[in-house]
């Protein structure tokens, strides 16, 4: 028999485009409802197709309201404490961006990159050139111009030395204005430009006087971007708050979101939610409205709760384990010595036990869900202590009278420095046992965020985690394991000729099969020579109240948007 309460937060969920019309038959299916009835309701529905997106489970007591409202301040937990709503000298970046920066160009739910400032883009035949046809009548916050001579100074100080990834920009020699074109121009081809920097958030727009005139207050006490929100207040530790702007532009025809006009809402608020453990009783409560990265133990208790809807997928992100090179006396420079530790993780296990399945074991450096994802990597890495007992054995490194390995004199007994969390600290406690298993002592360093990457920097760091989140695994691959990356972020000193060798054909890449075929090296050559392991590919949970409409967290971005979001009183 079918679960009405069920049934109804699926057509909810495919009505505020959360999931395809395939998704939906195959989920109806599975309740027990036949095709020609999921049909029926779907015809119900008014509407036939909708974006991909990722699966949604929890339900809604009730369909939505006819029509979106206006008004309201729509209030969201966040899993860390907010950086300032820049895009040059923030640590990261935060959900906040994307109420009040936008990009050139943006990824559907689908994958498929959709217009925002930019119209239209073009590349030449072997992709040295770029050309983005900017929409006229764009502005600023403050009422400045957003036209091709203010996008050219934005994409000059993002893509420079002072700007947050110059690296990814490194083939490209200049950027200009042609008209209402912004031409980008670049010594080596870069098909994968768009994907690379112009979509990421580090790309986004902002009026570069603005900035200048603030100086370090940018980000802080002062925001000039396009988004449909404006800033109003950042206090860290406390929240960050933004109110509609009036004066929004607007989306063009081709654009992803349904509402390509002013914002429903009247203000957002963000806020921290530090502690894990209490982030479900804050969304249970009514405190927030919505907010990421619940316990995994609490999952069951939000999902049974008629009044919350949760959206779970993979996440584009990983934790990696870091085995630094400098450190000889360990042993972190030979590839039988990071095997062997590989080899003695059992990643499945903490999979099961941390994550409680909300996850996926890592044996490459690339999420499962990857549009190239490359399935070979899982003939590397596998647990097998016995394997790695073997590995240390060829390497020299025997134990001694306490169990613990040792070479000339050095016993292999190293510090893990990680970045103080509930399931990563879980998950080093879980791997220093597992090394105890083959003569391997580890012990787990955790530390608050400020002196967690003052201690990635420093020489005597010997081990860490590392918890990547980008939407361009290649990318974040490239800065945390390519040799011209030392001492940071390439925080292990790798040096693997094949692995920077891979790195260089997606680089420069002058098609997509190109660009596929290196990815696909990139996976197969970081899982076989480990410039760094990674342990586990985590799964995101989103969750939300029954009030909230047209929040959509997506695979293929990192994190939702708010043109389309509205609350139901």
């Amino acid at each position: 028999m079918t679960d009405d309460r069920q049934l109804d937060g699926l057509v909810t969920e495919y009505l505020e485009q959360r999931i395809t019309r395939r998704t939906f038959m195959k989920r109806a299916a599975a309740m027990g409802v036949v095709a020609s009835s999921a049909a029926a309701i779907l015809a119900a529905c008014g509407t036939t197709s909708t974006p991909s997106s990722p699966p949604a489970s929890g339900a809604a007591s009730e369909a939505p309201s006819a029509g979106p409202k206006t008004g309201g301040t729509f209030i969201e937990g966040y899993d860390r404490d907010f950086s300032p709503v820049t895009t040059v000298n923030a640590a990261w970046v935060d959900p906040t961006h994307e109420a009040f920066l936008e990009p050139l160009v943006r990824s559907d739910p689908a994958g498929t990159l959709t217009p925002v400032l930019a119209e239209s883009w073009k590349s030449n035949a072997d992709a040295t050139e770029w050309r983005l046809k900017l929409r006229p009548g764009l502005k600023f916050n403050s009422g400045a111009a957003c036209d091709v001579a203010a996008m050219v100074e934005t994409l000059k100080v993002v893509s420079g030395p002072n700007g947050q990834h110059p690296y990814w920009w490194a083939q490209v020699t200049d950027i200009s204005a042609d008209g209402d074109e912004i031409v980008i121009t670049c010594s080596k081809p870069y098909f994968n430009l768009l994907e690379s920097v112009i979509r990421q958030e580090f790309s986004n727009a902002y009026l570069v006087a603005t900035a200048v005139s603030a100086d370090k207050d940018y980000g802080v006490t002062v925001v000039d971007g396009t988004g449909p929100f404006t800033f109003t207040e950042f206090q860290p530790g406390s929240h960050v708050s933004g109110t509609r702007w009036e004066g929004y532009p607007g989306l063009p025809e081709g654009a992803w979101f349904s509402n390509k006009g002013k914002a429903y809402l009247d203000g957002v608020k963000w806020v921290p939610l530090l502690e894990a453990a209490n982030r479900a009783n804050e969304l249970i409560s009514g405190s927030v409205h919505a907010m990421k990265r619940p316990l995994p133990s609490d999952l069951e208790a939000l999902k049974a709760n008629p009044d919350i809807v949760v959206i779970e997928s993979e996440e584009s992100a990983g934790l990696t384990f870091g085995l630094n090179f400098a450190k000889t006396e360990l042993g972190f420079d030979d590839i039988r010595v990071r095997q062997a530790i590989s080899h003695a993780i059992n990643r499945q296990a903490i999979v099961d036990t941390v994550l409680l399945g909300h996850g996926a074991a890592a044996y490459g450096p690339f999420p499962t869900k990857y549009k190239w994802y490359e399935k070979g990597v899982e003939a590397f890495n596998n647990y097998d202590p016995t394997k790695a007992a073997e590995l240390l054995d060829e390497a020299g490194w025997v134990p001694g009278s306490d169990g613990i390995r040792a070479k000339d004199g050095n016993r292999l007994s190293f510090s893990i420095t990680n970045f103080t969390e509930a399931v990563r600290n879980q998950t080093g406690d879980a791997v220093v046992a597992m090394l105890a298993e083959i003569g391997v002592e580890a012990k787990m360093t955790n530390l608050e965020g400020g002196a967690f990457f003052d201690m990635l920097g420093k020489p005597e760091n010997q081990a860490f985690f590392f918890n990547w989140l980008w939407m361009s695994p290649p990318n974040l691959l490239q800065v945390i394991t390519g040799s011209s990356f030392r001492p940071a972020p390439n925080w292990e000193q790798a040096d693997v000729p094949e692995v920077d060798a891979a790195i260089d054909k997606w680089q420069f890449a002058t098609s997509e099969a190109d660009a596929e075929a290196a990815a696909r090296e990139i996976q197969l050559v970081i899982a076989e020579k480990l410039p760094t392991l990674t342990i586990w590919i985590p799964t995101v949970v989103w969750a939300h109240s029954t009030k909230v409409h047209g929040w959509l967290p997506t695979d293929t971005n990192l994190y939702p948007y708010y043109n389309d979001v509205w609350l139901d009183s």
